[in-house]
């Protein structure tokens, strides 16, 4: 596929040993042998996203509640409702996971009486 540069043209061409080298024409072109470089911007892409795939899951946090015997995932709607638990307290607000085991049993008899 040739490219302009400069008004010099450029291609690839292999030689012993599998190196490759510059070969320059002039006409305005460049030609190079892209296979390589497609294959290290697939390699790349593909590990951006499963990285960023993977980091979504990583995040995913379940608490199980003793007293009721069921699993509440901690997520965008459980920290709304957290905060308003709080917010009904009249304290300050607390990290849930800064509580005692007697506090967190206290949030999740409250969670199920209200929500």
């Amino acid at each position: 596929m040739p490219l302009l540069f400069g008004g010099v043209e450029l291609t690839w061409s292999p030689r012993k040993r599998s190196a490759n080298h510059l070969r320059v024409k002039k006409g305005g072109f460049v030609r190079m042998r892209m296979s390589r470089c497609r294959t290290a911007v697939l390699v790349l892409a593909a590990t951006v996203f499963v990285s960023l795939g993977s980091a979504g899951c990583s995040g995913r946090v379940t608490y199980y509640d003793e007293e009721h015997h069921d699993y509440h995932h901690w997520n965008n709607h459980e920290v709304v409702v957290y905060r308003s638990y709080w917010t009904g307290r009249h304290e300050p607000y607390r990290e849930y996971s800064s509580l005692n085991k007697n506090e967190q049993r206290d949030y999740w008899r409250w969670r199920h009486d209200h929500h």
